[in-house]
């Protein structure tokens, strides 16, 4: 009997670690995905910094709010890496709205409300791509 119990726990362990493996293989290929897009947003929002010759410094300090952004997100992302789904997809959500609030912040001091409007636009953008349940075009997020 003890045997059986043992071959049991050791079955469960197991699975419980195929799961566990599963989770974060699945988080890192979702954390890839988010970043890639928001990478990508960020880049193209760089472009669209507006490209006044009295404003390269406004411009350059615009383009580092960019890329402390991207960098802060793509770290929250890997916190949440090994969750559940159900919970890796509302802390990505909600870390991306916060990101996009503080990168607002950080360039309204730098560009007029118009300006950063339409820098965040690519962002936004990604958002609604990255949100898609349609695998081929977003980063559903389904087991």
């Amino acid at each position: 009997m003890k045997l059986s119990f043992a071959l049991l726990a050791a079955f469960i362990g197991l699975g419980l670690a195929t799961t566990a493996g599963r989770i974060t293989q699945r988080g890192r290929a979702y954390t890839n995905c988010v970043s890639a897009y928001f990478e990508a947003a960020s880049r193209k929002a760089a472009q669209t910094v507006p490209r006044g010759v009295s404003r390269t410094s406004d411009r350059f300090l615009a383009r580092v709010c960019l890329y402390t952004s991207t960098t802060k997100f793509k770290m929250r992302l890997r916190q949440n890496t090994d969750k559940q789904p159900d919970e890796r997809t509302p802390a990505m959500i909600a870390a991306y709205d916060q990101q996009i609030d503080s990168l607002g912040v950080c360039l309204r001091r730098r560009l007029t409300n118009d300006e950063t409007s339409e820098v965040l636009a690519p962002l936004y953008e990604a958002k609604e791509i990255m949100l898609s349940n349609d695998a081929t075009v977003g980063c559903a997020d389904d087991p």
